[in-house]
């Protein structure tokens, strides 16, 4: 299973064979690249994945956020992805695949709907991608996005985790670039316990993105604890 189902918590792992895998969630605070998609509310989660021994991977989720609602009635996001991921040499492995997000129902204009690309390489519990869009979050421009993780475990099914991630836009934000700069920073720092079936993460996360520009709200964007609770089907 993969990152993309919205926790930064799982890295790529090798399937000996074909195997159809699920999970429901609740967050404290859904977070998105540090930026609360949730208002710092509660959220839930719904992912359903799919893992290939061949290396071919496909997966949905869908999550329940607010973003703006009283201006744009945006209370669902939906996540789709696809790949396909190699052996290098024991223990490396490349990938390369699609997101494709949207917001049913949402009435932001312009849509907030956009689509990914993405290539990797993970080593064990470390992972290195770089995600480019060519309208990211319907935003007016291409990006690119770092994203690297790492993982430390320690005892009794603990381990600590960590996350960095870089966002830069390729040409002129489409607002007032002061207060939206072309460039933000986002980290994540935390705990993760895994026993069976349940896995629960706590830490704080946040970005370095302007106050003033963080989808309506300063504290969106803030550093903040939160924690999850995952339970994997079946």
């Amino acid at each position: 299973m993969r990152a993309f189902a919205g926790t930064l918590f799982l890295t790529a792992t090798a399937c000996a064979s074909a195997q159809v895998t699920g999970s429901v969630a609740l967050y404290s605070d859904y977070r998105h690249r540090g930026v609360s998609l949730s208002e710092g509310d509660p959220s839930a989660q719904a992912t359903l994945a799919y893992d290939h021994p061949a290396g071919v991977f496909a997966g949905a989720s869908v999550n329940t956020v607010k973003i703006e609602v009283p201006y744009t009635d945006t209370k669902v996001r939906t996540l789709y992805y696809a790949g396909i991921a190699r052996e290098l040499v024991p223990a490396w492995a490349w990938e390369l695949g699609v997101l494709r997000y949207t917001f049913p129902g949402s009435r932001a204009v312009p849509s907030w709907d956009y689509t990914e690309w993405f290539i990797g390489v993970t080593h064990d519990t470390s992972s290195l991608r770089v995600f480019q869009s060519p309208d990211y979050f319907g935003e007016g421009g291409r990006s690119l996005y770092v994203d690297a993780n790492h993982g430390v475990p320690l005892r009794g099914g603990v381990s600590f985790v960590l996350h960095l991630g870089h966002l830069s836009f390729r040409k002129d934000y489409l607002h007032d670039s002061r207060r939206a700069p072309n460039s933000r920073f986002d980290a994540m720092a935390g705990l993760s316990y895994q026993r069976s079936k349940l896995r629960v993460d706590a830490g704080i996360a946040g970005t370095t993105r302007v106050s003033d520009d963080c989808l309506g709200e300063p504290g969106h964007c803030r550093f903040g604890p939160f924690i999850s609770v995952v339970y994997s089907l079946p």
